[in-house]
């Protein structure tokens, strides 16, 4: 008797634990759909005559540098990561002119404290 109701313990516990991983992956795919999106809408607002060139995110900052071949395109640029959904307006961190005439920008958007990701 003793060894079935170890065994059903047992049973118990392997199911909790089966439960919690999968909550896991399933938060898990959360976080990785809702990147998604953020990294397509980033990807939308860039204008043709730019491109990123690295990105990495940090105590609730994504940090994007890039380049421009025109610097007006700057402009439509901070307007539309102005909008990316889950985000606060960004600010350039600095941008400046290259040897070959490119606009080397460096960009900071800081994650909407009212917004909690999956």
């Amino acid at each position: 008797m003793s060894q079935q109701l170890a065994e059903r313990v047992q049973q118990r516990n392997a199911q909790r634990l089966q439960s919690a991983q999968l909550r896991q992956r399933q938060a898990g795919r959360q976080k990785t759909q809702a990147w998604s999106s953020r990294l397509t809408q980033l990807a939308e607002k860039l204008p043709a005559p730019a491109w990123l060139t690295a990105l990495s995110y940090r105590d609730g900052v994504l940090s994007l540098t890039g380049t421009l071949t025109q610097f007006s395109a700057f402009s439509i640029l901070d307007e539309g990561f102005a909008s990316v959904a889950d985000f606060l307006s960004g600010q350039a961190e600095k941008i400046q002119r290259d040897s070959e005439g490119l606009w080397l920008f460096e960009y900071q958007l800081r994650e909407d404290v009212g917004y909690e990701t999956p």
